[in-house]
């Protein structure tokens, strides 16, 4: 099996790896792997739900959503400034010291820093449309990064297109979390690694491994999948069950989907931030070594050049324990069926499906890349940073009121039960069907 067999159930066999069905590949799920056994033992474990009064709780949690919006202003705005200042030090600062021997590390981790603050904090916000209404153009999710290569690297530049991305996760992830079309439900896209005879040991290692690379080999192809699906569908052209169902990896690019062109991958995606980030970027420390040492003038390129392939690893790493492990865990519900959006159940969903990590201020926030409301988030994507902040207590306050679950643990801990699952330890639950019709019918 490939490496890149994180967000699949793949095998070197395998033309497509797909999330609907196991029939294209080898390896089968074990029964109760799935947590279909899960579903039984909710009534011991979740007495809630059957008590719930299911329209209440929805009623509240929406007007909770109107009141953040209203009260959004010129104070969210001037918060979004602070945070990209922010974000902005820890590039610049990074690009100065990169001539440094990479053996330093400190270089490195600063620029890692910048490069996960921008996606995370804001292309993530922006895109969602969180200051829409309230700053200047520039932030409108209908212009952020899109349209020109430019616009790309002075908003937002990383291994994905913000584009792509957006489809990927504002649409699919936010509006399917944890469903059988979720793309990153955690449980199914380790399914090789849950169903594998590895000892624990590799099972650590090979988790390790895709924390390294996973924007690489599973978030920039597959959201480019979904990206060129989209445009088919614009175009009126028919798209192709397996390119429905594969999941994108690198592997899976390679062996070939159907109108998901690898060189196109890397002419669009890819390829100009590869060039931009690890070429470009260190460029001025080769004309600076030329001018100050001619005798080796290369030398703080490559520093710079290795600086910069060493905060990438480190971005990945930071970036892949703030986001994969808001959904995962023996206490993260599973669905096998759909809901509308914005209805009550889907609500409750968005709670039970999530799981916030410590939070509370600037300097904690900035750290888990405002990823630690993920509660929140899910309810109202279009929230400015600030307002999840002011939204915490509230919804908390919501959730006991109505004895809804409401999840929080540091974030290394939620890191430990995502391994938990992916390597078989664990399971998450499936939410069984009927359990809170009394209520919301």
């Amino acid at each position: 099996c490939s490496l890149d067999s994180y967000f699949l159930y793949s095998c070197s066999g395998c033309k497509y790896l797909s999330r609907k069905s196991f029939t294209m590949c080898k390896i089968q799920p074990k029964a109760g792997k799935l947590g279909k056994e899960s579903s039984s033992t909710l009534g011991t474990s979740a007495t809630w739900a059957e008590n719930l009064d299911l329209d209440a709780f929805s009623k509240d949690v929406i007007q909770l959503g109107k009141n953040l919006k209203a009260n959004e202003g010129q104070d969210d705005v001037d918060h979004l400034y602070k945070i990209m200042f922010w974000g902005n030090c820890f590039s610049f600062l990074g690009f100065a010291l990169a001539w440094m021997s990479p053996y330093w590390i400190v270089p490195s981790i600063i620029l890692s820093i910048g490069v996960t603050s921008r996606w995370v904090m804001v292309g993530h916000h922006v895109t969602h449309g969180g200051y829409d209404s309230t700053a200047p153009s520039r932030f409108n999710r209908k212009t952020f990064a899109l349209h020109t290569l430019w616009r790309r690297v002075a908003d937002w530049m990383d291994v994905m297109r913000p584009d792509a991305w957006a489809l990927e996760h504002n649409h699919l992830h936010h509006y399917k979390l944890n469903e059988v079309e979720d793309p990153d439900l955690v449980q199914r896209n380790f399914m090789f690694l849950r169903e594998s005879e590895l000892s624990l040991p590799l099972k650590y290692l090979y988790f390790a491994a895709v924390t390294i690379m996973w924007k690489y080999v599973y978030y920039a192809p597959n959201t480019f999948r979904v990206l060129r699906m989209h445009e088919m569908k614009r175009a009126g052209q028919p798209v192709k069950k397996e390119t429905q169902e594969a999941v994108g990896t690198v592997s899976a690019l390679i062996a070939g989907i159907p109108d998901v062109s690898l060189w196109d991958f890397w002419c669009r995606s890819i390829g100009p931030y590869i060039i931009w980030r690890f070429l470009l970027n260190p460029l001025p420390y080769l004309v600076l070594g030329m001018y100050m040492t001619p005798e080796t003038p290369t030398w703080m390129f490559f520093n710079a050049m290795w600086n910069a392939v060493i905060a990438e690893v480190i971005s990945n790493v930071h970036t892949f324990i703030i986001i994969v492990p808001n959904h995962a865990g023996d206490d993260m519900y599973r669905y096998d069926t759909h809901v509308d959006a914005r209805s009550p159940e889907f609500f409750l969903r968005q709670v039970i499906s999530s799981a916030n990590y410590s939070a509370g201020n600037d300097v904690v926030d900035f750290l888990h890349g405002w990823l630690n409301y993920q509660i929140e988030h899910h309810c109202w994507p279009s929230l400015s940073m600030l307002s999840y902040q002011r939204a915490m207590p509230e919804m908390k306050r919501i959730c006991k009121k109505h004895g809804v679950p409401y999840v929080q643990h540091s974030v290394f801990w939620r890191t430990k039960k995502t391994f938990d699952v992916a390597a078989g330890l664990a399971s998450m639950p499936m939410f069984p069907e009927g359990v809170l019709k009394q209520h919301s019918s």
